[in-house]
């Protein structure tokens, strides 16, 4: 495509021995999917909730099977190749690899933390390793980042981690202990339906629906279309039971008002005010 078209051009080396060097950033969702077969289109979310917009995880999707297949192929399976990669990256970066495991598991289960809360809970479950540096090499190899919530970009006490990968946060989240390598393959299969699926529909997939729609208000504040600063955003769900998402996202601004934002699938902005999300519908806007 273009884009990889000019990524190239950009990144060509100097060196007579290399042609090119591709030094790709993840992809945001809207242009991850634009990369993604007409196969699995329609499963393009879950996709991407999981696989983020990383060239290399999404490069290994095979487009004739469908999400579920292609998860436990990846990542559930003893000899998945994106199970090995956290594995080798993990290994190679600490020499106990377990404490590393540990801190991440950790930061699944509370979804985000500050510092003293995460250096607390290592320390309750009698993890004797060195705490900064292990939480210092997960930032550094882009699994754990640092963050401040909007408008509290210089208050450090209100700064917080969290996963920047969401292939690791699914992981720790989901696999890592509901998993082992010696497990058979039908019990993956067996575990995927018991204990990971309903956690995915239910609780990490709208998470990352509300990360996807973040991504789309970044985007088009870039281009001046929102005015006003954004305090939240979040997924609209005409029916909270249903899994089903056409696209439409809420957004609240520091100023109080509310805004209905619709057709972000098709990357197309139709932004109306509305007083209150309460009982609103849709069809009238």
């Amino acid at each position: 495509t273009e884009l990889y078209k000019g990524v190239l051009e950009r990144q060509k080396g100097k060196d007579k021995f290399f042609d090119e060097i591709i030094n790709l950033e993840p992809f945001d969702y809207f242009n991850a999917a634009s990369f993604y077969s007409r196969s699995f289109t329609e499963e393009r979310l879950f996709y991407y909730s999981v696989f983020g917009g990383s060239p290399f995880y999404n490069s290994l999707i095979n487009p004739g099977k469908n999400f579920v297949q292609n998860l436990k192929d990846l990542l559930l399976y003893h000899d998945a190749p994106l199970r090995n990669t956290i594995k080798s990256q993990l290994n190679e970066a600490f020499a106990k690899k377990y404490e590393a495991d540990e801190l991440l598991v950790i930061l699944a289960e509370m979804k985000f933390a500050r510092y003293g809360e995460l250096k607390t809970e290592f320390k309750n479950r009698s993890l004797s390793g060195d705490f900064d540096y292990t939480l210092n090499k997960l930032i550094e190899l882009g699994i754990i980042e640092k963050k401040a919530p909007l408008h509290y970009e210089n208050d450090k006490k209100k700064f917080f981690y969290l996963f920047a990968d969401s292939l690791y946060e699914f992981f720790y989240s989901w696999v890592f202990k509901q998993t082992e390598d010696d497990v058979l393959t039908e019990e993956i299969d067996k575990t995927y339906e018991s204990k990971i699926k309903k956690g995915f529909e239910e609780e990490f997939f709208p998470r990352r629906l509300h990360f996807i729609a973040m991504e789309f208000i970044k985007r088009e504040g870039k281009k001046g279309k929102f005015k006003e600063d954004i305090l939240q955003v979040a997924p609209f769900f005409s029916n909270p039971r249903s899994l089903e998402w056409d696209g439409t996202i809420v957004a609240e601004t520091l100023s109080g008002n509310y805004y209905v934002v619709l057709n972000t699938a098709k990357q197309q902005l139709d932004k109306k005010k509305v007083d209150s999300l309460v009982n609103f519908d849709l069809r009238r806007i």
